[in-house]
C-alpha cells in the first residue's frame, strides 16, 4: 500500500457527511471516549438558487490539554453536511495513537 493511501485511510474516521442540517447541529469530538470539543454545524442558506449559493461553512481550531492541535472544516449545503478534522500532534511520533483515540459524532438539531 502506498504511503499516501495509508495516510488517507488512517484519517477516514475523521471525515464524514450526512443529510442536510436544515436546523443546524453539532459535531461532538471525543478523545478516548471523553468529550474533547463541540463544534456547531451551520444551517445551509435555503434562499440560494444554486447549490453553491446554499453553501455555508464553519472552520474552527482548538487544542487539547496535552498541546495537540486540531482544525475542523464543516460545509453545510442543500445537499448535505460534510466535515473533516485535521490533527497536528505535539509529538509526531504519537500521531497514529492520537488519531486512533478520536471519534466524531454528528447530531442534527431536531427543531
Amino acid at each position: 500500500m502506498s504511503q499516501a493511501k495509508h495516510h488517507m485511510e488512517k484519517y477516514d474516521h475523521l471525515r464524514g457527511g450526512d443529510s442536510p442540517a436544515l436546523n443546524g447541529g453539532y459535531i461532538y469530538i471525543y478523545k478516548n471516549g471523553i468529550e474533547l470539543h463541540i463544534v456547531s454545524v451551520p444551517s445551509p442558506n435555503l434562499l440560494g438558487e444554486r447549490h453553491s449559493d446554499t453553501l455555508v461553512d464553519n472552520y474552527e481550531d482548538f487544542e487539547d490539554g496535552e498541546g495537540n492541535e486540531y482544525s475542523i472544516d464543516i460545509f453545510s449545503s442543500n445537499i448535505g453536511v460534510d466535515w473533516e478534522l485535521e490533527v497536528i500532534p505535539k509529538n509526531p511520533a504519537e500521531e497514529d495513537q492520537l488519531i486512533e483515540s478520536l471519534t466524531l459524532k454528528y447530531e442534527e438539531n431536531p427543531f
